[in-house]
């Protein structure tokens, strides 16, 4: 056998992360390296509160991790910045830092970049969105400035559907933790009332990406806040060219199939006084 070794870098593609082994071999160790377990770490372009920039670091905020999606080299179309909605991604940023939201994830299968952008969403309690051609997010949070008001008025085809789901005692979460060597583990997240002592009805959830047990812990009891707390689904049409909202905004909403509000009622004309409308007729 002729074996022939060239010097030089073995790796030829730009951009990419590389690791090399350096060991002796032995009786328990010879020829080829099956296997070998390490700690990896996205570096990117990440929101730096206190500097009020982007500084490339290692990074598990789901914010950076999804602005990294839309633009790195294994991205066939790289999205530009001014295709981004930065501000948006800036405000999540802080927000995942706030409640402690981060992604760990190891993509070892084929996928989408939709489905990636999506996995990273769910881990940051955001959904992907596109306003005005911008890759932006909808952050899953309380809200206090409503953006619109719909009504009977401004709206047609008003319907309702409610769930009336068997909420479990609890959800079981297998999920790798962290914190114990990212091994296997499972946590079970309690419903209101329920403990190890009288629970026996449970459900199994992933979260796929979240290793932190805090977080696991938070998000199973947001899911079980969610189905208890949301049941309704409203339906209503709109015309366009009256639209000021987006997806994810607070909006108020009144209609006198579910008695919501005092009543509705439109302007015919206005009485001007001097310049000022003083009054209505209608």
């Amino acid at each position: 056998a002729i074996k022939c070794i060239q010097p030089g870098q073995p790796i030829l593609h730009k951009g990419a992360a590389a690791d090399a082994l350096y060991m002796r071999a032995s009786d328990q160790l010879n020829g080829a390296v099956d296997r070998y377990n390490g700690l990896c770490k996205s570096v990117c372009l990440d929101w730096d509160s206190v500097s009020g920039t982007w500084i490339k670091r290692a990074t598990n905020n789901p914010a950076s991790l999804y602005r990294l999606v839309l633009q790195d080299r294994a991205n066939k179309k790289p999205v530009s910045d001014a295709k981004i909605d930065l501000v948006k991604l800036q405000e999540w940023h802080e927000y995942c830092e706030d409640k402690g939201y981060h992604f760990n994830a190891k993509y070892d299968f084929a996928t989408t970049i939709g489905e990636v952008l999506d996995d990273i969403c769910a881990a940051g309690r955001a959904k992907k969105h596109r306003i005005d051609g911008l890759y932006t997010v909808v952050i899953d949070r309380a809200q206090t400035v409503p953006k619109q008001h719909f009504g009977a008025r401004n709206s047609w085809g008003y319907r309702y559907e409610v769930a009336f789901p068997d909420l479990p005692h609890g959800f079981r979460v297998p999920f790798i933790n962290e914190e114990n060597g990212y091994a296997d583990d499972e946590m079970i997240v309690y419903a209101d009332g329920y403990d190890e002592s009288n629970a026996s009805e449970f459900e199994q959830l992933e979260f796929f990406g979240v290793t932190n047990p805090d977080q696991i812990w938070k998000q199973g009891r947001e899911h079980l806040a969610a189905a208890k707390l949301r049941p309704f689904v409203h339906y209503f049409n709109c015309d366009a060219e009256i639209l000021a909202s987006n997806k994810g905004d607070l909006i108020r909403f009144s209609h006198d199939v579910v008695l919501v509000g005092l009543g509705s009622m439109r302007i015919k004309g206005l009485i001007i006084d001097a310049g000022d409308p003083t009054k209505t007729a209608g």
